[in-house]
């Protein structure tokens, strides 16, 4: 049987089977399908909405190989109680070419489960020097002002964000009342709903410009993300002092580590 192009109802037949028989074994047994009709499709999705976002945001990397844009489904469960060999749902995910990596960089998320998916767009968890940057822009008289808007854009569309991280703001910072939940986050991302899976959505010819229209749909937020970052690493380099490496020049300095298994 030839590999499906697109999601279909037997992509979220076969993570309902993962779920119900996590086991080697099954997975074993199952592998020609899940290449066909999970990580086929997977694949051709990331290009698809890669292609889309791509006119929009430059320097988007869509990669669709396993490990790059492709979440493997296998578990790290080396150093977890949870020893279930294999993820039950299906993560993709389109980051800027950035030296920081997928999730300390503004990127898009995709979440595919038997039950439904959702879609996220942000930065997970900023590196020190990045989350000050954050923090300086968001008390800052003029980009202060402009994230607040997009926020709030984003939120009347029924998008949610990540609760802040810290109870109290970070010493040095204070800003004004509405900037505090913001300076209390280590990273800034949001998210849709549970959607449900339909033809009409991820399955079928139409999933990539669905998929597409969502994640525009907060390329405000990624966009402003993407101006701080750029505009980090252009001061690190006028300064000299603490300008970022350029990729493949080895571990940028403040890099954190983030459990990326997870996804």
């Amino acid at each position: 049987m030839p590999s499906a192009p697109f999601f279909t109802q037997e992509s979220v037949h076969l993570l309902a089977g993962l779920r119900k028989n996590n086991d080697r074994e099954w997975f074993q047994r199952n592998k020609s399908r899940i290449d066909d009709f999970l990580i086929a499709p997977a694949r051709q999705l990331v290009l698809d909405v890669g292609r889309n976002l791509g006119q929009m945001a430059e320097g988007l990397v869509a990669d669709p190989r396993l490990d790059r844009s492709i979440y493997r489904l296998h578990r790290d469960t080396r150093f977890s109680k949870d020893k279930r060999p294999y993820k039950e749902h299906l993560g993709l995910i389109w980051w800027q070419d950035l030296p920081e990596g997928k999730l300390s960089s503004p990127c898009f998320y995709f979440h595919l489960t038997p039950d439904g998916f959702l879609w996220s767009a942000g930065c997970y968890r900023f590196t020190p020097p990045l989350l000050a940057a954050f923090r300086r822009a968001v008390v800052d008289p003029e980009s202060g002002p402009a994230f607040k808007f997009i926020a709030a854009g984003l939120r009347s569309r029924g998008l949610e964000f990540n609760p802040p991280d810290l109870k109290r703001n970070p010493p040095g910072f204070s800003g004004q009342p509405w900037a505090g939940e913001w300076l209390r986050r280590k990273g800034v991302y949001t998210w849709s709903d549970w959607l449900p899976i339909s033809d009409s959505t991820i399955l079928g010819p139409r999933a990539a410009g669905y998929l597409s229209r969502s994640f525009a749909d907060a390329l405000p937020i990624h966009i402003w993300l993407k101006s701080l970052f750029e505009r980090h690493g252009r001061q690190g380099e006028e300064g000299g002092q603490g300008a970022r490496p350029s990729p493949g020049g080895g571990r940028p300095a403040g890099k954190v580590s983030l459990p990326e298994d997870d996804f």
